[in-house]
């Protein structure tokens, strides 16, 4: 059996606990999402580094 957390159980839990934080939520995305969405990822990411 597998276990499942959803967004609740996990990121929105996570973000509120940690000061500054920021949750990007891809909607609809799959587990491949660097791959599937690439240039969203990297256009966060690289905003996320130039702060």
């Amino acid at each position: 059996m597998w276990a499942t957390q959803t967004i609740n159980d996990s990121a929105l839990l996570s973000a509120a606990l940690v000061k500054g934080a920021t949750l990007k939520v891809y909607r609809g995305a799959d587990h491949g999402l660097c791959s599937t969405r690439k240039d969203q990822v990297n256009a966060d990411l690289l905003a996320f580094i130039r702060g």
